[in-house]
């Protein structure tokens, strides 16, 4: 395309239903971008599988590292989480563990991959790098995106669920926290809060409801960029890694994980990825 459609700088204005048909497109256009990175968490145990969360891999030099929810880790160590690899093939999650910890309860863990599980994941999987990340000196986030593996209207058995990730258009939650600090645990330097639309576009950019969102935890949460200023619209120059979905409260507001949590959970587990990190992206803010 050679005009940037436009979306709208105050997008808490608006619904999904008020969205004109190119700006749903150039949504679509912009998750299915997002959605080719997210990674499926498979539970299987022998006796049920479904779907428990949904991971995003990134590189950092020569060490590749999976971001997920912390809450699938005894699933995972247990021996009963898979990743599927396509032509029916599959593979357990594995590597050195590093959890995130404090009293916001950031509910974050990266797994360092060894280097033949990551280049099995990286030839199914776009493995993402620190020019995918939400950088507050240099962007400006005009809404938020999320593409997850949710349960419901998906059978983990059909191998078609795990290629097409269920996206979700959010907002920042404009409320107070306070009211919600002492049920949910929300620190507003640790987490963002986000509302969600009931509404997603079709192929032909008609509006259709969305599924139950829960079992998309551990999916990036992706802001949506100011304007690009090349003449030909790219996805990718849209779009940043901005925090990690840890949960979905009272199917009303989804809860996540700054990014820069993330970024001093590897720092503090792995000083030479952090310094990677800090060679090629600078000092990563807490929030």
């Amino acid at each position: 395309m050679s005009n940037d459609p436009s979306l709208d700088p105050a997008p808490e204005q608006r619904t999904f239903e008020d969205l004109t048909l190119l700006e749903r497109k150039a949504i679509r256009a912009l998750a299915d971008y997002i959605g080719n990175g997210s990674i499926p968490i498979v539970g299987d145990d022998g006796q049920v599988r479904a779907f428990e969360g949904t991971g995003t891999l990134f590189r950092f030099g020569d060490s590749a590292v999976l971001v997920l929810a912390a809450h699938v880790r005894p699933l995972i160590e247990a021996g009963f989480a898979f990743i599927p690899l396509g032509g029916g093939d599959q593979t357990r999650i594995r590597g050195d563990f590093a959890e995130a910890t404090g009293r916001e309860d950031p509910d974050v863990l990266a797994i360092r991959l060894p280097s033949e599980l990551a280049e099995a994941l990286e030839g199914r999987y776009r493995a993402h790098s620190t020019g995918d990340l939400f950088n507050p000196n240099a962007h400006t986030a005009l809404g938020y995106m999320l593409a997850g593996f949710q349960n419901a209207e998906r059978d983990p058995l059909d191998p078609r669920s795990y290629s097409v990730p269920m996206k979700v258009l959010a907002r920042e939650y404009e409320g107070s926290l306070e009211d919600l600090w002492l049920e949910f645990r929300l620190d507003p330097y640790a987490h963002l809060l986000l509302t969600y639309e009931r509404a997603w576009a079709t192929e032909g950019g008609e509006s259709r409801e969305l599924p139950d969102p829960r079992g998309i935890s551990g999916c990036s949460v992706w802001a949506v960029v100011g304007r690009q200023e090349s003449a030909v619209w790219d996805p990718g120059d849209r779009v940043r890694i901005f925090a990690v979905e840890t949960s979905v409260i009272r199917n009303r507001w989804i809860r996540s994980t700054r990014w820069g949590v993330v970024a001093r959970l590897l720092f503090e587990a792995w000083p030479d990825v952090g310094a990677v990190l800090d060679e090629e992206f600078g000092p990563l803010p807490g929030g």
